[in-house]
This record gives C-alpha cells, sequence and structure tokens, in this order.
C-alpha cells in the first residue's frame, strides 16, 4: 500500500492521518425530496470506487438493524479502508486521477474528510442509539455521494425516512432495497418481528444509468 510523508516527521503518514475526527459535521439542511432524481454517473473507475464505499455503508446499515456494534464497527473499518485505497489510487494513478474534473476533485476533497470524521463519530460512539445518531449524519453525506459520483451494479437507489427514529426527531438513511424488502436501521429486527415497527416512508428515489 502506498503511503504518504511529510518533511521532517520520521515516520510515515497514511491517509486521512492528520484530520482531527472530533470535529462535529452538521447536517446538510438538504432534504433528499428536494434533491434531483438524475444522479450524476460521469467516471468509471472512481464510479467503482465509490460503489464500493457504498456498499460497506449498507453494511452499517444492517449491522444497525440487527442491533451489532461490534458488526457496526467491522463495517465502518470497510469504509475507512476502501477511502484509503481510493486516496492512495489518487496519488499512485494518474489515469485514476484524471477521470475527476477540477470540480469533482474539489467535491471529493470536501466530501472524504467530512465522511471521514462522521464514520469515525459512528464506530466510537458507545451504545447502538448513540451510534444511529451519527449513523443519520453519515447516511446524509452518504446521498451527496452517491449522487455527486455515481454507483454502479445498480440501477437505482431509495430513500426512506422514519418518522420514530433518534426519539421522534427523524431521519433518512439510503438502501437499495425495494420497500417490501424490510430494513429499517432506525429500529431492530426484533421490533420488526414483534410488529411494533412500521416506521418506514420511501421517499425518492434517484436513478443511474
Amino acid at each position: 500500500m502506498h503511503i504518504f510523508f511529510s518533511c521532517g516527521d520520521d515516520k510515515p503518514k497514511a491517509p486521512f492521518s492528520d484530520i482531527d475526527t472530533n470535529r462535529i459535521i452538521q447536517p446538510s439542511g438538504v432534504k433528499p425530496e428536494e434533491m434531483s432524481s438524475k444522479a450524476e454517473d460521469n467516471t468509471v473507475r472512481f464510479t467503482a470506487a465509490v460503489n464500493d464505499m457504498y456498499d460497506s455503508y449498507g453494511s452499517i446499515s444492517y449491522s444497525m438493524y440487527y442491533n451489532d456494534t461490534t458488526r457496526v464497527r467491522g463495517a465502518v473499518n470497510m469504509l475507512l479502508n476502501y477511502m484509503a485505497m481510493t486516496e492512495n489510487l489518487l496519488e499512485q494513478d494518474p489515469k485514476f486521477k484524471a477521470e475527476l474534473s477540477e470540480e469533482k476533485m474539489n467535491a471529493w476533497n470536501d466530501l472524504k474528510v467530512k465522511i471521514y470524521i462522521q464514520a469515525n463519530h459512528v464506530k466510537n460512539a458507545f451504545s447502538i442509539e448513540a451510534k444511529r445518531k451519527e449513523y443519520s449524519i453519515l447516511s446524509d453525506l452518504m446521498l451527496q455521494l452517491v449522487t455527486e459520483f455515481g454507483l454502479t451494479k445498480v440501477s437505482d437507489i431509495n430513500v426512506y425516512y422514519c418518522q420514530k427514529a433518534l426519539d421522534g426527531q427523524g431521519a433518512y438513511w439510503i438502501n437499495r432495497v425495494q420497500n417490501e424488502d424490510y430494513m429499517n436501521p432506525y429500529s431492530t429486527m426484533e421490533q420488526h418481528a414483534k410488529g411494533k415497527d412500521s416506521c418506514m416512508t420511501l421517499v425518492k428515489t434517484f436513478k443511474f444509468d
């Protein structure tokens, strides 16, 4: 794996090593319903890299649904690893980097820091409920990521809303699974099995060509 060196340091630095993970990331405030249904998809290899990051986010969602903090941490680590691999490719491979316009590179540079910080917030939160609160902000960032760069392997993604999430504050998440295939990361599998939770509303579909 490629690593970065900084002048004056005795040890090499890995991607994101200088980022302050204690920084608080604020939600964008943009509702998915107000966003364009046509998502961007104008890169090839970079979009495939984003696809891997999104798959990791999906694993985080399922781990929340199963109420499994250990699996959440593992899925977050997978997301962080894919982000580091992408940064390494941007540094090593001129053709990979050339796929991104200056505007797209700026978008990635902004989102990567926010996603890295917020993913660490999810990982480090103590309880599953605390993780869900941080996850809601991560979901907002991941939606920005996939609508900026697109996805492979899928024709669309769905945005869902649960008005009961986070003690009634409400929260969104994104999923490839259709509405009839139930999976609400803000509740649990046990709650659904007992018929105690029907909090899952499809609010938007984003199309990918």
